[in-house]
């Protein structure tokens, strides 16, 4: 990082003499991208526009900077299609704008609320037994887990709570007493 730092301000001094230099930009520009100096890259690009109100280079390295150190695609989304905006033919652009889409793109469907509560039943199926709901001995008499087996000392907390369960709504959710769901648009 100290090169990159070092870099940065040869960079900027040269700037200082030659603000129409375009390739002295680049290099000053990818230096603070590297130390990751923000304000230092949004001065040095707004002396560029203002210099070569044209170039999409300095809304490049803004969405460069905004994507990869700020970690906001969407401020970087706003820079690259400035930078489109001031040259179409923006490869470098373009391809950013492509990658940001494929890291926008939305979480997978969720499941729709019929097949949630069936879900909910089915799972309230699975955990009602005997097992939950006597206190250790099976209709036969024995002890559910064989015949040395103590029986259990009390039902499982919350257990009961499992009848209502295999009751879910067909929105989507469980049959709470004081609970209250929003219909399912």
């Amino acid at each position: 990082m100290g090169l990159s730092r070092e870099a940065l301000v040869e960079a900027a001094r040269g700037l200082a003499l030659h603000p129409e230099d375009g390739l002295l930009f680049a290099e000053a520009a990818k230096a603070a991208i590297e130390v990751k100096d923000g304000p230092s890259l949004r001065q040095l690009c707004a002396r560029r526009s203002e210099e070569a109100p044209l170039d999409p280079a300095p809304d490049r390295y803004l969405g460069l900077y905004s994507l990869h150190v700020d970690g906001a695609p969407l401020q970087a989304q706003a820079h690259f299609e400035a930078a489109l905006r001031k040259d179409s033919s923006d490869a470098e652009s373009e391809a950013a704008l492509r990658e940001i889409a494929v890291r926008l793109q939305s979480p997978p469907e969720r499941t729709a609320p019929e097949a949630a509560s069936s879900q909910f039943a089915d799972l309230a199926k699975l955990l009602k037994s005997d097992l939950i709901f006597d206190s250790g001995r099976s209709r036969e008499g024995r002890s559910p887990l064989g015949a040395s087996s103590p029986p259990l000392p009390s039902p499982i907390p919350g257990a009961r709570d499992l009848d209502r369960l295999s009751a879910v709504p067909s929105v989507g959710a469980p049959s709470i007493p004081g609970f209250r769901s929003a219909p399912v648009r």
